[in-house]
Parts: structure tokens; sequence; C-alpha cells
């Protein structure tokens, strides 16, 4: 995830409902833990480390469930 340059001063809250988002979530495994943090100052963006993992092994429901976090959907 990349954040603009202009949110620096929101980049805390923002890595802290990502993690919120991703202690609900019905098919995160929350006890195989989990990273959200900036990762990198690029020449155009903040860039924030999202990783987690899911119970599927099944690469299509993986994505489903990524972009279920991605938009705050809650299973």
């Amino acid at each position: 995830m990349k954040l603009r340059y202009e949110n620096l001063d929101k980049v805390e809250n923002i890595t802290t409902q990502i993690r919120e988002i991703l202690m609900k979530h019905n098919e995160i495994d929350c006890a195989q833990g989990g990273l959200v943090f900036v990762n990198k100052f690029s020449d155009v963006a903040i860039e924030i480390m999202i990783d987690a993992f899911t119970y599927t092994k099944k690469f299509d429901e993986f994505c489903a469930v990524k972009q279920n976090v991605y938009l705050k959907k809650e299973v």
C-alpha cells in the first residue's frame, strides 16, 4: 500500500486501523502473526508493508480475502 507524502501525519493512525481490520477479519489467522509498518519512503509515496496469513491455501480465496481487507470488509 502506498500513501501520499501529504498524509504523513496520518500514517500512525492508518497502520493502527489496518491492524484492527486484520484482527477482526474471520479469514485472517492472527495466531500466525502479522505486520503492518512503514516499509519505505520512495520518491513518490510512503510504502506500507502489510503481511498477514489467511486460513485458506487456495490462491483465489486468498485474493478474495486480500481484497476484502483492502476494502475494509469484515466477514
